[in-house]
């Protein structure tokens, strides 16, 4: 029987990769930091983007595999399944990672908008590639996305 991590919060993952909880509906993993680790085969209920420095793992999504290379943007929804099934192997894995639970958006026009992004469903298997500029900028951003989720709250005036 396959062993599936049900991550039904963003912390759930943060959890099993030995990271400090950082919000309860938003995370950021640096690779860097929790590597090497061990594999998981996902079942989320969370949405998950996933920028990868490196190809060197075969990756599960949905019934298939998932087709990506190096400096690529791979993508999740709720109810998927990806991943790779814990082969008790220790790897090094170099990326990033965001996942926020969906009552993120909850009363934002985005809630309402999800389905309208095909890369996060079983339809596109096929990880979006990136420029090393466009590489660079989702870096940035994860690393200010971090800062502000790690900083104190603001003081109160």
């Amino acid at each position: 029987m396959r062993k599936i991590l049900q991550v039904k919060q963003v912390n759930d993952y943060c959890h099993y990769l030995g990271c400090k909880a950082q919000h309860p509906l938003i995370c950021i993993i640096d690779y860097a930091t929790v590597s090497p680790l061990r594999h998981s085969l996902n079942r989320y209920s969370v949405y998950g983007i996933f920028l990868r420095d490196d190809a060197t793992v075969d990756l599960t999504y949905g019934c298939g595999a998932y087709a990506y290379q190096s400096n690529s943007l791979l993508c999740v929804a709720p109810g998927q399944l990806g991943g790779k099934e814990d082969n008790g192997e220790r790897v090094i894995i170099n990326g990033w990672a965001l996942l926020f639970h969906p009552d993120l958006l909850a009363g934002t026009p985005l809630a309402s908008s999800m389905d309208d992004y095909p890369f996060f469903y079983y339809s596109e298997r096929d990880a979006l590639c990136l420029l090393p500029a466009e590489h660079d900028l989702l870096v940035d951003l994860f690393q200010q996305l971090r800062a502000e989720l790690t900083t104190p709250a603001d003081a109160q005036t």
